[in-house]
């Protein structure tokens, strides 16, 4: 049985994430203000409950979504400017939040799942009950902010 439901995820381990997707040099920090969200990844549970959130603003899924891929940097920072993502960005910032899902959980904890990834202004968060604000910095890109939620 199961100890606990979910971990929130800790500036260290979404460094060590994003190093792992956009090399060494990428940097997070914890930080008390929250991203102006323009995408919502949601997550739940094996009871398909909705336990938990990831809420990023148009850097992040600009600077991110392009490094992936490796869409230069240029073009994110056109996607900055009009607001607006390519489907190939967008398709990627999906894939970076489906390997976030793994930061709310280790050894002792329930299974969560991606279900969606939805623009922000469709679709209300959450209260949530844990809350961690951190600002993630892609080498050759820019800096984005992401806010992990447990509700």
């Amino acid at each position: 049985m199961k100890k606990k439901v979910f971990v929130m995820p800790d500036s260290d381990a979404v460094a060590e994430m994003c190093q792992m997707l956009f090399g060494e040099e990428a940097k997070a920090t914890a930080v008390d203000s929250a991203p102006e969200a323009v995408l919502v990844a949601r997550f739940v549970c094996d009871d398909n409950r909705s336990v938990a959130t990831c809420t990023c603003d148009i850097e992040f899924a600009a600077y991110s979504g392009s490094a992936l891929s490796m869409i230069n940097a240029e073009a994110a920072s056109e996607f900055v400017e009009s607001g607006q993502l390519s489907a190939d960005a967008r398709d990627n910032v999906r894939e970076v939040m489906n390997l976030f899902s793994s930061l709310y959980m280790d050894d002792d904890s329930d299974h969560l799942r991606l279900i969606s990834l939805e623009n922000a202004n469709f679709w209300r968060v959450p209260p949530a009950i844990d809350i961690t604000n951190v600002q993630i910095e892609i080498p050759e890109y820019g800096e984005g902010l992401v806010t992990f939620q447990i509700h």
